[in-house]
Order: structure tokens, then C-alpha cells, then sequence
């Protein structure tokens, strides 16, 4: 094709094509679209530069894709599993504070008192120091006894000679024989001799 230029003599020219760039952004992108159009070049005159148009294209840059959350209904719970092997034992923890001390509680103390009763017989007259052993005493029950195991420091006795109780100066006692001393009075034979020996023992209330 030919364009006619009006200004000059009569001549034809030969058409040139440009190509124009277009800026699309009604999706968010920038895009080059080549547009090729037909113009008649105009006779250069003197003194006039050429002009050339260029066309940079632009870079596509992709959108990225829109994130989609879809929520499902939760399903039904599976069975319980295996249970695992134990752990290593941890540290041990700072103590912490003590506590408040709780009630005080007093029991109470109840003394109980036990008494017992030995029993012996003068075989001879004395007016001397007499000591019998402890195993030809009897008890209660009438049985001889080897030893008083209820003299010590919880205890006290008492010596009647004939019914009468005497002073503690004039006797003294141990597990294996109570000594008498006659304080030159005459014990008869067949005098009875009763020893008492009272035992005291604690107990608790609940």
C-alpha cells in the first residue's frame, strides 16, 4: 500500500508500520500487547531529527494464586493407642515452704497401781538380823515365788509382822531377800510375815 503525501510533488511513499504498547490491568497485570498501526511517514526537512519511539515491554509478574480454607466436620475419634514407654525421671523440685504446724495433742496420763502380797512364817525365835530369801515367800495363789520382780524404782513396799505395819527403817528389800532387823526384840516362831509391794504403771488415754 501507498500513501500520497499533499505537500511535495506528488510521489509515493512507502508505508511503515509501528507498533504501539498497550498497558491491560483489569486482571491485576501487566501485560505488553503489540498494536501494529499504519502511518505516513512526513518528508524530513532540513535541520529536523529523526525521532524514533520505543516500546519497552513489560515484565509479566504471576499473581499469586488465592489461599482457600476449606473446614471439613470434625471426624469420629479413633481407638486409643499403645501406651508409650516411660520417661526419665525428672529433677527434683525446689521444696517448697513448710507448712503450718497442725493442733497440739496432750494425751492424757493415767497411773494405774498394782499391788502384791507375799506371804512367810518365823520357823524359829530371832532377836537378830534375819534375812529371808525370796523364794520362801508365797503369793496370793499360795505358790512360791523365785524373786520380787516388782521391786524398783516404780514401786514401794510395806512389811506387816503379826498384822502390824512396821517402819521402813527396819527392813530392807531386794529382788532376792528382805532383811529384817529385830532392833533386839524377840520375833516368835510362827509369827506370820506379810510383805506388800505396790507397782505403778502408766498408761495413756485414748
Amino acid at each position: 500500500m501507498l500513501c500520497r503525501n499533499t505537500r511535495k510533488k506528488k510521489r509515493r511513499v512507502p508505508l511503515t508500520r509501528k507498533h504501539v504498547c498497550k498497558k491491560s490491568n483489569s486482571d491485576g497485570r501487566k501485560d505488553c500487547k503489540k498494536k501494529t498501526i499504519t502511518v505516513c511517514p512526513l518528508p524530513r526537512k532540513k535541520g529536523r531529527k529523526k525521532m524514533i519511539v520505543i516500546c519497552k515491554k513489560n515484565k509479566r509478574v504471576a499473581c499469586p494464586s488465592p489461599k482457600i480454607n476449606v473446614t471439613a466436620p470434625q471426624g469420629i475419634q479413633g481407638p486409643q493407642g499403645l501406651l508409650g514407654l516411660q520417661g526419665v525421671q525428672g529433677p527434683l523440685g525446689i521444696q517448697g515452704p513448710p507448712g503450718l504446724p497442725g493442733p497440739s495433742i496432750i494425751p492424757e496420763i493415767i497411773i494405774v497401781p498394782s499391788a502384791q502380797r507375799y506371804f512367810y512364817t518365823i520357823i524359829s525365835d530371832t532377836q537378830s538380823l534375819v534375812t529371808i530369801p525370796a523364794n520362801e515367800f508365797t503369793n496370793d495363789e499360795g505358790r512360791f515365788i523365785s524373786a520380787f520382780i516388782e521391786v524398783g524404782q516404780n514401786s514401794y513396799s510395806n512389811l506387816y509382822i503379826n498384822g502390824m505395819l512396821q517402819e521402813g527403817s527396819l527392813y530392807s528389800l531386794n529382788t532376792n531377800a528382805l532383811t529384817i532387823s529385830a532392833n533386839n526384840q524377840t520375833i516368835f516362831s510362827g509369827t506370820p510375815i506379810i510383805l506388800e509391794i505396790i507397782q505403778f504403771f502408766a498408761q495413756t488415754s485414748s
